[in-house]
């Protein structure tokens, strides 16, 4: 037959195929739902185990923190507090409770802070103006922001100081482990000299998710912008 002459191949009809878009986008979306079916069960699968194995360890370690508290006639949030402070279970096992009790009150833990001394300076004048009960030098605002505070701080809003915190993590100035850090380490009290921990400082957020920024939370907006500005310069 030989190669079709120029006119004949450019009259050539196109060959017409009885398959439509709408079947072949069935078909293709039946084995993409197949395949992603199957790839799911495989990963759920996977993640069951770990899960299991995750489940077992965590029993396991509270089950042996609960054997240390008992045996030394301790809370278990004691022995929880001496593990995040470094201390392994064969170290806490070497002391006695009296011991314990001793090295607890001298723990302090620390959060990274990624301030430097002109934003810190920044943040004392809001600090003091409508957060802290009292004054605060620029030594107590770095201890307090450092965790190496000695002295309790009260505080007149639990929400603003909620609120301060809560944005200076959301930028990156400091971690967002903040409220179980500030429970641990004593460092801030309401009015009537009740000690915040953290489910205060997460009630104090949800409050603020429910009802909007608390009083002079535009002021901690603005010293967050200073702060930026600070570390654009």
């Amino acid at each position: 037959m030989g190669r079709p002459k120029k006119k004949e191949f450019l009259a050539a009809k196109p060959v017409i195929c009885d398959l439509d878009k709408q079947t072949l986008a069935n078909d293709y979306d039946k084995y993409s739902h197949n395949r992603f079916e199957r790839k799911f069960e495989e990963l759920s699968k996977e993640l069951n185990k770990y899960s299991d194995r995750l489940g077992n360890l965590t029993r396991s370690i509270l089950f042996k923190d609960t054997d240390i508290s008992a045996g030394l006639g301790l809370d278990i949030e004691d022995i929880q507090i001496l593990h995040r402070a470094g201390y392994t279970n064969e170290q806490i096992e070497q002391f006695t409770k009296e011991e314990i009790k001793g090295i607890i009150p001298n723990i302090k833990f620390t959060f990274k802070l990624y301030l430097g001394n002109e934003q810190i300076a920044n943040v004392l004048p809001i600090f003091n103006n409508f957060i802290s009960d009292k004054e605060l030098s620029i030594i107590e605002i770095k201890a307090l922001l450092n965790c190496t505070n000695t002295e309790v701080c009260k505080v007149k809003s639990n929400r603003l100081l909620a609120y301060l915190f809560n944005r200076l993590s959301k930028e990156g100035y400091i971690w967002d482990d903040w409220q179980h850090q500030f429970e641990l380490n004593k460092s801030f009290a309401s009015r009537n000299g009740k000690l915040l921990k953290a489910d205060d400082f997460s009630k104090a957020l949800n409050q603020i998710k429910d009802y909007g920024k608390p009083k002079h939370g535009e002021i901690i907006d603005n010293l967050i912008c200073e702060l930026k500005n600070i570390e654009n310069k």
